[in-house]
């Protein structure tokens, strides 16, 4: 979904109490929606959303060391694509307003899929058929077996443990 990780990473870093509520914003600037049809599940990818994700907090008192290891184990606990996209590490600016404040500005690039189900009052027509927003239900095969015949076993059964 398009900004979803934009939108939990400025939940985490609120939630941490850095600053006042009032004293975060978050955006997102630089995006890209790249047309692309990939059919997954029951449904399809039909963009991938790149874009700039910012989180600044005005007033900023605290331990940077602290601020850069709860913003990084986010990054590494809730974007596995980072690499698969080549993505850069997070940018980090700091301004010192004077011995005590600081005003950061974080930034990151983001990837997400955009994808849709099939839905007969959806808004979206495509392929002759209407759609909504949503996640696709992935069927994974949890066993199965090569050959033609029950009488002749031609391959091992596959049995999928999770």
């Amino acid at each position: 979904m398009a900004i979803a990780k934009l939108k939990a990473l400025f939940q985490h870093v609120v939630s941490h109490n850095f600053v006042d509520e009032n004293q975060v914003q978050s955006w997102a600037e630089d995006a890209t929606a790249t047309p692309h049809a990939k059919e997954t599940g029951d449904g399809l990818q039909v963009c991938r959303f790149e874009y700039t994700a910012v989180v600044t907090l005005d007033g900023f008192a605290g331990d940077p060391a602290l601020l850069l290891a709860v913003l990084t184990t986010w990054v590494m606990e809730n974007d596995p694509d980072r690499e698969r996209y080549n993505l850069a590490a997070p940018q980090v600016d700091l301004v010192v307003r004077d011995d005590t404040l600081s005003d950061v500005d974080i930034s990151l690039v983001f990837v997400e899929t955009v994808s849709i189900v099939p839905d007969p009052e959806g808004p979206i027509t495509y392929r002759g058929q209407r759609w909504a927003i949503g996640e696709p239900v992935i069927f994974e095969a949890t066993s199965g077996a090569v050959g033609h015949s029950e009488a002749i076993a031609t391959d091992a059964e596959y049995v999928h443990t999770p």
